[in-house]
């Protein structure tokens, strides 16, 4: 990839809990990364911990100090990538995932 950051993130069911993770990339920059623990598989599942996964990559791509640049971002889920494709061709929708970030 060619972009100056760089966003991958996952998630995970182990042991009947829920939770998600990123880590951001930027080129002679250390790695950054956030972690999240939803509660229970009761409660959560796999795919919403990935959009968790999502506004967490969000949250670290909104804290670099960088006028503009190319990012990219990873998912292994092709759901959670349609999903936001959606939602971003309504910006109060969007706005409304965005806000979540400060819930976290």
């Amino acid at each position: 990839m060619t972009e100056e950051i760089q966003v991958f993130m996952d998630s995970s069911v182990i042991e009947g809990k829920v939770g998600a993770a990123v880590i951001l990339t930027r080129w002679g920059k250390d790695h950054r990364s956030l972690h999240f623990h939803l509660r229970s598989v009761i409660d959560f599942n796999n795919f919403k911990a990935k959009l968790v996964g999502l506004l967490l990559g969000m949250q670290l791509i909104k804290t670099e100090k960088v006028a503009r640049c190319r990012i990219a971002l990873g998912t292994d889920n092709q759901a959670v990538i349609s999903t936001i494709q959606k939602e971003l061709q309504w910006a109060p929708k969007a706005l409304q995932y965005l806000a979540v970030l400060d819930c976290l």
